[in-house]
């Protein structure tokens, strides 16, 4: 099976599809009898990583030539299947119709936006933008996958089939972090959050309301929240400011983003990740996370909080102030064991559900039902 992934990838922005469609893409390509590449649907400054390990194309515009074929190299000028990652890019409409043309089946990855939270924003754009062009994308799908069930439920998908596989993640070495057995009850907290400072997508709001509910247990412990993400439309001082009014500057603090090893040694290094959003289609900061060993509190719209809460990696809060408050009040009571056993099971959950080997095999899997 030869599959040629469209993607709006863009180097120089912190996103869940940079860290989650390549990696597939080299998964799917370990795989025996399935090749796969990544055409760039963006435009992109800065030149392609080195060593990328799948053939990928950036800045090349997509076209017929012969009649037949899209004018790629052999065996990507006419795949067997294209998949098609985020539903509101105006070329991937674009692109939908030129597959549609040749006859070439196409899966569509709507990344949560056609859940009916993101529907809404805004509601005119969306409702205009569908009339016109991307109804038409998704109805000419072969399917749809989506993420997680909660992502399925809560999602339009007009008539089409659909399926669920997830993201994957890939499993650090923790032996030089390896806290698992820190059992000193004295030592302070740490929690952190990892992504994009949107401020309504990500509940960050939400957050901090409920942080400074908690203030004086979080002070009390000697525990700290630390966000590390990049600023959105000024998002950082809208942010700062809730934080300063609410008198909490001392326990929660915003950072620039954070990448690579330092990333990796933070994750390690912490006591709990905190992901409060509104809307979400599979968080990868959340599969880091567990994959670090470290247990999440999560609230539905992640799509993860019940997988995380039944495997006892984590914990499930409502999607509102009081509810978030609670759930931090029940960690900061937490004995040292109880932590420790929920880093295990953290880890162990990434392990069995959330490998990239596993994940390609299924979304193989699931191509394979609608081609």
């Amino acid at each position: 099976m030869n599959i040629l992934h469209v993607s709006p990838l863009q180097w120089d922005r912190i996103s869940g599809l940079k860290t989650c469609i390549p990696p597939l893409a080299r998964a799917q390509n370990a795989i025996d009898g399935v090749r796969s590449a990544i055409w760039i649907s963006l435009k992109n400054s800065q030149p392609l990583p080195e060593d990328f390990g799948v053939p990928i194309w950036q800045n090349r515009a997509l076209h017929i030539v012969g009649g037949d074929k899209i004018d790629l190299p052999t065996p990507f000028d006419r795949p067997d299947l294209a998949v098609i990652h985020s539903t509101y890019i105006p070329k991937h409409a674009t692109v939908g119709r030129m597959l549609r043309r040749l006859d070439i089946p196409y899966i569509l990855c709507p990344h949560s936006g056609l859940t009916r939270f993101a529907q809404r924003r805004p509601r005119l754009k969306k409702w205009l933008g569908n009339r016109l062009f991307f109804r038409r994308l998704v109805v000419g799908s072969a399917a749809i996958h989506f993420l997680t069930d909660v992502e399925q439920q809560e999602s339009v998908t007009w008539g089409r089939p659909s399926f669920v596989v997830g993201n994957g993640t890939d499993l650090p070495d923790l032996s030089p972090h390896d806290r698992r057995d820190d059992l000193d009850v004295s030592r302070p907290l740490r929690f952190v959050y990892v992504g994009r400072l949107h401020i309504e997508y990500k509940g960050l709001d939400l957050l901090i309301d409920a942080c400074a509910q908690v203030a004086a247990e979080l002070r009390q412990r000697s525990a700290t929240v630390e966000l590390y993400g990049p600023d959105l439309s000024g998002s950082r001082t809208t942010l700062d400011r809730r934080i300063a009014d609410a008198g909490i500057g001392d326990v929660l603090t915003i950072s620039s983003p954070i990448h690579g090893e330092d990333k990796s040694d933070l994750l390690a290094r912490s006591d709990v990740f905190l992901h409060t959003s509104r809307n979400e289609g599979h968080p990868m900061a959340v599969l880091e996370a567990l994959a670090h060993g470290l247990p999440c509190l999560l609230t539905p719209a992640t799509t993860m909080a019940e997988t995380v809460e039944s495997a006892d990696a984590g914990w499930h809060a409502k999607p509102h102030v009081e509810s978030i408050a609670a759930t931090l009040r029940e960690v900061l009571q937490a004995s040292p064991e109880q932590l420790a056993a929920k880093r295990v099971a953290a880890r162990q959950l990434a392990e069995r559900r959330f490998q990239w080997s596993v994940v390609a095999q299924q979304t193989v899997d699931g191509y394979r039902q609608f081609v």
